[in-house]
């Protein structure tokens, strides 16, 4: 089990995509780690599932790697989401500043 079957490298590239994006950085960091979690979360249930149903039928390295491809689309969807999450609220909390500065 290597970097790329437990997530690293995606993990990786969201949490600098954040980074390099607007906002505080507090709320950057709870981001980030709500994120990482996240993904951790993922790869525990993948992992859960996989060997759950090796037990149940046997080793075929071809389910696994069958496996493993729709796991990767499913952390590349989700960081997706993510990200969108993250920029919708940022633009939510930019409104809501511009809002409250605006004179009456």
């Amino acid at each position: 089990m290597g970097d790329p079957c437990v997530g690293l490298n995606i993990m990786i590239v969201f949490a600098i995509v954040v980074l390099l994006s607007m906002g505080k950085k507090l709320q950057k960091f709870l981001f980030i780690l709500f994120g990482l979690l996240f993904i951790i979360f993922l790869n525990a249930i993948r992992v859960s599932l996989l060997f759950a149903y090796l037990d149940e039928t046997g080793v075929s390295n071809l389910v696994i790697d069958h496996w493993h491809a729709i796991y990767n689309n499913v952390i590349y969807i989700s960081v997706f989401i993510l990200w969108v999450a993250w920029f919708q609220l940022q633009k939510y909390l930019n409104n809501e500043k511009t809002r409250n500065s605006e004179p009456i």
